[in-house]
């Protein structure tokens, strides 16, 4: 009976430092699906670090805010996007990241956004856009 309770006590404790950690990154999450939603590339560069690597269908490199930005543009002027489906989240095992899960459908396809948030300002620093077979 004390294992079942030490469990059950574990997994409180457990779920209570996850909720206290997850909401800090609330508002920015809803932020970032929202400028997907809305195909805005200049509200989705706000939350990009200075160098990222950014992964479409046509290019997989390292690149400066102002290229991702372009690059952002470009993709939503081809595929403009219809909605964002949010299908995980989670924190790194050390708890010094986040990562997001998502699907954008768009007016050609589907594709799998990976987005990762780190640092003190909560920086989106890679993101990868795989489209889905439809």
């Amino acid at each position: 009976m004390r294992i079942i309770y030490a469990l059950f006590f574990s997994l409180v404790v457990g779920i209570s430092a996850w909720m206290a950690f997850t909401p800090s990154y609330s508002p920015i999450v809803k932020d970032i699906i929202a400028a997907f939603e809305a195909g805005d590339a200049a509200r989705l560069t706000e939350f990009l670090s200075e160098d990222i690597k950014v992964s479409t269908i046509d290019d997989q490199e390292a690149h400066t805010k102002f290229e991702s930005q372009q690059l952002l543009t470009d993709f939503f002027e081809e595929f403009p996007p219809i909605t964002f489906e949010e299908k995980h989240r989670g924190r790194s095992k050390g708890g010094q990241s986040m990562f997001l899960i998502g699907e954008l459908e768009t007016t050609g396809g589907i594709f799998r956004i990976n987005l990762r948030i780190a640092g003190d300002k909560i920086t989106v620093f890679e993101m990868n856009a795989i489209r889905n077979p439809l």
